[in-house]
């Protein structure tokens, strides 16, 4: 969803009072300069806004523009160019240098921009996820603003159909082995599971994320460790197996009921 600011779109003064008048002849002056152009689109940063687009956002803003509260978040946006730039284009640079305000607490304000900051914090921290961009994912970790809000879980949709499919991939290895096992060359399959699992599973990512995903990085430890019980029944392999148990135990964060059995069976083997 694409965030537009109606006082950068408009050219509007902050120092005036605003109202839905105004907006009216602000979207006359615009679609005049549209009529005027050979291109038949308004340049906003970047982003090319076309003529029924205009008159969609001068509607949705001439309503809004009703509501005082609602020209405030406008204008506030307006005032922090990095989340104006976050919230329109997905930019990273407002968790980079995040200042801590007010306005982030507000309830009312969060509503307001929710839908433009949940679509692009979506994307952005899937994208450092998938692409082991540690340090970013790491900012955006920290200075999530929904972080700890009934909301949060909605900012990381994509990451968490992401760790559910790898634990798919986990359990469709373990159905394999049971399934197929006599019908499996065991060494060029092994060669096959070691690399598999190193491109997969990357504890160093997932240890990054929020503590919202630790019941899914514990089902993953699990799954891993069943698979690794598997590996050794059918083909016998210990050194295999056990490298899987102790890469667990020692690079995937748990909770402390999972990681002390883990742990155990590490010791064990």
């Amino acid at each position: 969803m694409q965030y537009i600011n109606p006082f950068e779109l408009y050219d509007l003064n902050l120092k005036k009072d605003i109202n839905s008048s105004i907006i009216r002849r602000a979207k006359r002056k615009l679609l005049v300069e549209l009529d005027l152009s050979e291109e038949q689109f308004i340049n906003y940063k970047g982003l090319k806004i076309s003529k029924d687009e205009i008159l969609k956002l001068s509607d949705n803003f001439g309503e809004e523009f009703q509501h005082e509260e609602k020209i405030m978040f406008h204008k506030f946006i307006f005032e922090t160019k990095q989340l104006s730039n976050f919230l329109s284009f997905g930019n990273i640079e407002f968790f980079e240098f995040f200042e801590a305000k007010e306005k982030y607490k507000q309830e009312s304000f969060l509503n307001f921009i929710k839908p433009y900051y949940i679509d692009k914090f979506n994307d952005l921290s899937f994208n450092c996820f998938v692409k082991n961009e540690f340090i970013d994912l790491r900012y955006l970790v920290k200075n999530n603003i929904f972080e700890n809000t009934i909301n949060e879980k909605l900012c990381y949709e994509h990451i968490s159909r992401r760790l559910d499919e790898m634990a798919r991939f986990i359990n469709k290895l373990e159905y394999n082995i049971q399934n197929k096992a006599d019908l499996i060359d065991k060494d060029i399959y092994i060669q096959k599971l070691k690399a598999l699992i190193k491109e997969k599973i990357k504890p160093d990512i997932l240890n990054r994320l929020p503590g919202y995903f630790e019941e899914k990085r514990n089902n993953i430890a699990l799954s891993l460790i069943d698979l690794s019980r598997e590996i050794y029944r059918f083909f016998k392999d210990a050194k295999f197996s056990h490298f899987i148990i102790c890469l667990v135990a020692k690079y995937l964060e748990t909770s402390t009921e999972v990681g002390q059995k883990i742990r155990t069976l590490c010791k064990r083997n």
